[in-house]
């Protein structure tokens, strides 16, 4: 008597019921056909002979090529890999074919042919399902990589300055290397252009971009950010796990900006990362490598943080491979007009206006101011007198010169300031009106005219018009 727990063992199965099993499962599992090694048919279920239209029994023994016509069986022997979801067509039905190579003890034995789809409606939506899942797949990928792409390039980083030019000539030699990469500045000098042209320009610009704010992300949640963590690790976890920002970056870069507000608990385990260029998530319990390009942004002195016991000298040293200083915008002022006109043609697309340019009185406004803010101020104050403009030339009026205190205090620097004691509003109404008058005046009272050279909407000037009662 055959024991119920071992039923499957063939040393108690009678002959007679092994070869019901097995034809029972080769019939039902689809359309099924078996080569030897020397590509003959041995085996043809039912399935398979009825869906291509040849004789069962005079197939047998034949070689394949004779049998079915452009089957590639070949391949399978040749590289002893299986060949799945192979696309197949005969006497206009269309089949999907998974082959498996046969072998005993390392010898190719032969092959057997699957086929689970063979008629047109299954095969059609089969192949609507899969372009339904490459699309979505694509969609996701071209997502991620806009999220996760570099959104400025060199020709971003506007200069003329000789410092300026020497690293960025510096970021074009470093860019494709693997080395570490230390960026030092002020507040607002451009530190994350730099990063992002490393990015661009290297051979890992298809891969993700990932930008990590260190002071932004709260202490208790930093680790788990950076290196991620398995399900079930700690009381509020995702119960699937999370990826970390090392891992999401694998392959591509990674921007550690403010890396100086870093713990320094956490400190030694990212010295670990750059080390041995391995991870291990929070409750993990294996290493993961990772290939990541690390760039480091600070505004602060790190080596004096360093001597103060507040930065690790060990990281220190080993972030510091390549340092890119970048001055403060005080110390190339040669670069103000270039910066301020790729603003303006900024705003003028965000904004949907038509300023024109900057007027000679107003560059050297911004020449003569010290920029403590660095670019990151210049840029709001062109935003704010974008907002002070109609239109046209921006002037010192569109400037707030209440707030706006020069670094020199030459006989030309008072001048451009001399407002005689008037208020902002006052200046700005009188400039407004005068240009008015000057553009009617050009365009002999036409209105239209006046409106598009002053670069406003029609409304706004004959307001304006009615506003300073000209006529």
């Amino acid at each position: 008597m055959i024991r119920h727990d071992s039923w499957l063992n063939s040393d108690e199965l009678s002959k007679e019921l092994m070869e019901f099993y097995m034809n029972e499962a080769l019939e039902n599992v689809g359309s099924v056909a078996i080569i030897d090694k020397d590509f003959r048919m041995v085996y043809i279920n039912d399935k398979y002979a009825d869906s291509l239209g040849i004789d069962k029994l005079k197939s047998l023994g034949k070689p394949v090529s004779e049998v079915i016509d452009n089957t590639n069986m070949t391949n399978v022997a040749r590289t002893g890999h299986p060949e799945l979801g192979v696309l197949y067509s005969r006497n206009g039905v269309n089949f999907i074919i998974n082959k498996f190579p046969l072998t005993k003890d390392g010898e190719f034995m032969g092959i057997v042919g699957i086929s689970t789809f063979q008629d047109d409606e299954k095969v059609a939506s089969l192949r609507v399902r899969l372009d339904n899942l490459s699309k979505e797949l694509n969609y996701y990928k071209e997502k991620n990589h806009r999220q996760n792409a570099a959104k400025y390039s060199i020709d971003d980083i506007i200069s003329k300055n000789e410092t300026m030019l020497h690293l960025k000539s510096l970021v074009y030699k470093v860019a494709s290397t693997k080395s570490t990469v230390l960026i030092s500045g002020e507040s607002g000098t451009g530190k994350e252009l730099f990063a992002h042209s490393l990015h661009a320009l290297s051979n890992r610009s298809n891969m993700p971009f990932q930008r990590i704010n260190c002071s932004t992300i709260p202490e208790n949640l930093i680790e788990s950010e950076l290196f991620g963590y398995e399900k079930g690790s700690f009381t509020g976890a995702l119960k699937e796990g999370k990826l970390g920002e090392f891992e999401v970056a694998n392959g591509g870069t990674i921007m550690m900006d403010e890396v100086d507000s870093l713990p320094l608990a956490l400190q030694s385990k990212l010295l670990r990362v750059l080390q041995e260029k391995e991870i291990r998530r929070i409750g993990g319990k294996e290493t993961i490598d990772i290939d990541v390009r690390m760039i480091f942004t600070t505004n602060k002195d790190l080596l004096n943080m360093v001597n103060r016991g507040e930065f690790r000298e060990d990281l220190y040293y080993r972030i510091n491979v390549l340092n890119i200083a970048i001055p403060p915008l005080r110390e190339r002022k040669e670069d103000i007009p270039g910066i301020v006109d790729r603003f303006i043609h900024k705003f003028n697309q965000e904004l949907g206006m038509r300023v024109t340019g900057i007027t000679s009185e107003a560059i050297k406004l911004l020449m003569s101011y010290s920029w403590p803010g660095n670019i990151r101020e210049l840029e709001n104050h062109i935003e704010r007198a974008f907002i002070y403009s109609p239109g046209g030339m921006l002037g010192v009026e569109h400037f707030n010169l209440n707030n706006f205190v020069p670094v020199e205090t030459s006989n030309e620097k008072a001048a451009v300031l001399n407002t005689d004691g008037r208020k902002l509003k006052d200046i700005v109404s009188e400039v407004e009106k005068k240009a008015i008058i000057e553009a009617m005046t050009k365009f002999s009272g036409n209105k239209k005219r006046a409106a598009e050279a002053l670069g406003v909407d029609r409304s706004v000037f004959y307001e304006k018009m009615k506003k300073y009662e000209i006529t």
